[in-house]
């Protein structure tokens, strides 16, 4: 990785990593992958960021060997799936409100070709295949509370997502469109108690194939998520030990 240098108030960060995956029975892949950041501070209280960068994903032991039954679908291996690869681009911002509030603002780009996704092939079996070329799009905006000098913490985001399938010219199967998401977090001396809620709509495609297979196989609903965490400090033994239990 290349160390970061600053010119007045801008940061670059420039690196690259080398990736590299073997997976029995599969072709061997590696790929070279850059990415540069920069964040220019328009003051002390605002700054803006960009990034640009490529990625690479083999695919996954159970994306090539899974063998499995659910609901009356088979999904079988299929050794043929080759890598993922993708360029992401971000550009955004953070505004410091307050001593207690911070607004955070960000646009993503992702090109995404060989997409892995899992589909019914001529067999009438699922596998995971490399069937698309994909550009997911989005924005997100978050606001991050601190209170009481850090007793009383939270966040609040929203997201939207346009997943497109650029092959068929629809979107991308199985993604919904609006992300929620709001947490707390009670911090006190030695104990902290959170919670979490996330909301995603409903999914605005599935196969087809599904309504064949599955009756009532098309109903899809919104997805509510919440989490409950209490966590604890202490010592035993003169070690320090963290205990959590979340619900």
């Amino acid at each position: 990785k290349i160390p970061e240098f600053k010119y007045c108030a801008v940061r670059v960060t420039a690196g690259g990593r080398f990736d590299l995956e073997d997976i029995e029975g599969l072709e061997m892949v590696h790929q070279f992958n850059p990415k540069i950041g920069l964040v220019y501070n328009l003051s002390d209280a605002t700054l803006v960021r960009a990034s640009a960068g490529r990625g690479f994903r083999a695919p996954s032991i159970a994306e090539v060997y899974t063998t499995t039954e659910a609901g009356g679908i088979i999904i079988l291996p299929n050794r043929e799936l080759t890598r993922e690869r993708s360029w992401s681009f971000e550009i955004g911002g953070s505004q410091t409100i307050s001593e207690h509030l911070r607004a955070d603002i960000s646009l993503f780009r992702n090109e995404l070709w060989d997409f892995i996704e899992p589909a019914f092939g001529s067999d009438a079996f699922v596998h995971f295949q490399n069937i698309t070329r994909a550009r997911v799009t989005g924005v997100e905006l978050a606001l991050n509370m601190n209170f009481f000098k850090g007793l009383l913490g939270g966040q609040v985001s929203y997201t939207y997502v346009d997943p497109r399938d650029l092959t068929l010219d629809d979107i991308l199967k199985y993604r919904p469109r609006h992300l929620f998401y709001i947490s707390g977090t009670l911090a006190l001396e030695r104990v902290r108690l959170g919670a979490d809620f996330r909301y995603l709509d409903r999914t605005q495609r599935i196969d087809e194939l599904f309504k064949l297979i599955i009756p009532d196989g098309d109903r899809r609903a919104p997805i509510y998520v919440t989490d409950v965490h209490l966590g604890a400090d202490w010592k035993c033994a003169g070690l320090s030990l963290t205990t959590s239990l979340h619900v």
